[in-house]
């Protein structure tokens, strides 16, 4: 309901406010900090958390072998009591505020008046569960499958991945499905626009608006060629830059030039206090 969207979004808005403070404090205490996308780090740099060269961005690591792994669609689509011959949308995330999960349950209420044959899945949990269940309640085409462990294997089955986030830092669902080359309808947040480019990569809508993100995935599920075609596009651009050998290379090189710096640091100010000065 609207009524429940806005509360989801005041929910939202508090954490926020509750974190940004939390991170001025930790900033502090810090020598540097780390972003996991260039648009977190403007807007660290915009809210004085700190000098923007006390800032880095580097993206969160994922093991690629995981998601590179062939996934049986009609064997897993058995297990899920799904229809391998119908189209599979779904979500995979915490069940929360931050997630919007109510955003796409409408939206995929939407989407299912004009692709009545497709299936979603929504994959997580959370404090909104309850609200999630009611939500869903007498639609037996969209699933709720609770917290899951074979994120990979229901990458592989789908044929959208929908992200309805009201803020995110990129997403690492989002990266995943990406890996897999999985078509994505996504709220243009913070990161998101990083990977997601409107109609390059996957297909962008307003956050807190299902009717968007809704028309969003009708459109990939009624174009998929096209919907391929971005989601190929999508892959090559996330597979330079999210490794996890390349993640932990970056963090090894700022530890290295932090500890470097501490060094000449205790050096020049052990000569200021030696007795020759």
């Amino acid at each position: 309901t609207r009524t429940a969207r806005e509360q989801a979004v005041q929910v939202a808005a508090a954490q926020q406010q509750v974190y940004l403070r939390l991170e001025r404090y930790a900033a502090k205490l810090s020598d540097a900090l780390i972003m996991v996308c260039e648009s977190n780090r403007q807007e660290a740099i915009a809210a004085g958390l700190a000098p923007a060269e006390k800032i880095s961005t580097i993206y969160s690591g994922i093991e690629f072998g995981r998601f590179q792994q062939p996934v049986d669609r009609a064997a897993k689509c058995r297990e899920l009591g799904l229809a391998p011959d119908r189209p599979i949308v779904g979500m995979i995330g915490r069940l929360s505020a931050q997630k919007a999960p109510l955003d796409f349950v409408a939206a995929a209420k939407l989407a299912l008046e004009r692709r009545p044959e497709a299936q979603f899945i929504l994959v997580g949990d959370g404090p909104q569960a309850g609200e999630v269940a009611e939500a869903v309640a007498g639609e037996p085409r969209i699933r709720v499958l609770g917290y899951r462990d074979d994120v990979p294997e229901l990458c592989g089955i789908l044929d959208v991945f929908a992200l309805a986030s009201l803020w995110e830092g990129l997403g690492r669902a989002l990266t995943e499905a990406m890996i897999m080359a999985v078509p994505v309808a996504a709220t243009a947040v913070n990161g998101i626009p990083e990977l997601v480019i409107h109609r390059e990569t996957g297909l962008l809508s307003a956050p807190g608006q299902p009717a968007g993100l809704g028309e969003n995935i009708a459109w990939l599920l009624a174009h998929p060629a096209e919907a391929q075609a971005m989601s190929r596009r999508g892959q090559a651009r996330v597979l330079p830059k999210f490794g996890a050998a390349q993640m932990v290379e970056q963090i090894e090189a700022l530890y290295e030039r932090l500890l470097a710096e501490k060094a000449r640091d205790q050096l020049a100010l052990d000569l200021t206090h030696s007795p020759s000065h």
